[in-house]
């Protein structure tokens, strides 16, 4: 039996082979959903965010109207709590 040795250069394009394979796979779209009926509707989403009053009350104020706006423009209700 003749023990078969793999050159540095036969390495590096195995190597660069495999990761350009690699590179393609990973390239290919997704495949589209099988046809039929439709899946469920989604839920209601509901996003629970958390903050706590720093030492800029007006700060505050900004930030829960961007969270409640932000809620508002996504289709999302946004419970705040203070805590």
């Amino acid at each position: 039996m003749q023990k078969q040795t793999m050159s540095r250069r036969g390495f590096l394009r195995m190597s660069a082979m495999t990761a350009a394979g690699a590179a393609l796979v990973a390239c290919t779209p997704a495949g589209a959903p099988a046809g039929g009926e439709a899946g469920a509707p989604a839920a209601d989403k509901t996003v629970r965010f958390w903050m706590w009053n720093t030492f800029a009350p007006p700060a505050d104020e900004v930030l829960q109207e961007k969270v409640l706006a932000w809620g508002e423009a996504n289709g999302v209700t946004v419970e705040i709590s203070r805590d």
